[in-house]
């Protein structure tokens, strides 16, 4: 099963085999994010609430209304994430009542669920990590004075990627500490992923870095937005250059507005 959600105000599942729609959802407003929690095999998605679906029937079981849009979803065994502008919340999908409010947000850019952990990013630079049983703050620390647009965190490593154009790695093993700090791209850094080795970062540049997560230090850059700008392509409305991005052991696929392109770690581009 795929599932997508869309501006149309709806949430549409596929069946990835025949490409053809089983099950459409309705919202009331634009759908922003979705995530299926594989604990409870319901669908949820935010909007200018957050629902939560039967995949079999389409029917709404039950919503919530947070303060603003929902921005992003996340879902770990029974815990959901979701996040609004000013809201932070931790759900059990058991039971999609009574969330736990994580403290100390407001304006936040991007979340992440680790285990017991919630990690953010606000539009001040901010990062913080809090507790996602009590929604107490346990550490924090400043990027910049500009938004972290994104972050990811693999062991006690987080990595942040700013609208100023840089790169922070964190240790989060005790105290929130920086380590590194990663210049080299000319624009804000809107995607990034990590492993135990490398760092793969995309910037509204029109490239994509790879840095070695033990020193930080930059490894190579790929092009990959000359086609966009050659062929008089609008940029993505809020993310120009390269918007998105995910690596396996072999590939990076790499989104630049409306360009898909495929980079091989052999040294093969597609």
């Amino acid at each position: 099963m795929v599932a997508s959600g869309s501006n149309d105000r709806t949430v549409k599942l596929w069946d990835p085999q025949t490409g053809d729609i089983t099950n459409t959802f309705q919202h009331s407003s634009p759908v922003n994010c979705l995530v299926l929690n594989s604990s409870s095999d319901s669908l949820f998605s935010g909007s200018n609430d957050l629902r939560s679906w039967d995949l079999k029937s389409g029917k709404s079981i039950s919503k919530s209304n947070l303060v603003g849009p929902v921005l992003g979803t996340e879902s770990e065994s029974h815990q959901l994430l979701s996040w609004s502008r000013s809201r932070v919340a931790i759900w059990d999908v058991r039971a999609f009542n009574n969330p736990v409010w994580i403290n100390n947000t407001l304006n936040t850019e991007v979340c992440r669920l680790i285990g017991n952990k919630v990690i953010s990013g606000d539009q001040s630079g901010n990062l913080y990590v809090h507790d996602s049983v009590t929604g107490n703050q346990l550490f924090s620390g400043s990027h910049s004075h500009a938004p972290i647009n994104c972050l990811e965190v693999h062991g006690d490593k987080i990595v942040t990627g700013s609208q100023d154009s840089t790169l922070q790695i964190w240790n989060c093993s005790g105290n929130l500490s920086k380590l590194f700090e990663l210049k080299g791209h000319a624009g804000a850094v809107h995607t990034l992923q990590l492993d135990d080795q490398k760092i793969v970062s995309g910037s509204a540049d029109n490239s994509l870095k790879v840095w070695n997560l033990k020193n930080g230090k930059s490894i190579y850059t790929l092009l990959g937005g000359s086609l966009q700008v050659r062929g008089k392509n609008k940029p993505h409305p809020t993310k120009p250059g390269c918007s998105f991005l995910r690596y396996d052991e072999s590939k990076i696929v790499a989104s630049f507005n409306s360009l898909i392109r495929v980079y091989s770690f052999e040294g093969k581009d597609n």
